[in-house]
């Protein structure tokens, strides 16, 4: 997670010699259920 003024940045990823802009959809699947579950923890 990212903090940022106007929201939270969810991301950061790496994978050798890929240089593509393009979205990898199991990635961000994967991102976004891991955040869930981390924000679903603090309540």
């Amino acid at each position: 997670m990212f903090p940022r003024s106007d929201g939270i940045f969810l991301g950061g990823t790496y994978e050798p010699d890929n240089w593509s802009l393009e979205i990898n959809p199991a990635q961000s699947t994967r991102i976004l259920n891991t955040h869930t579950v981390i924000m679903k923890g603090m309540k």
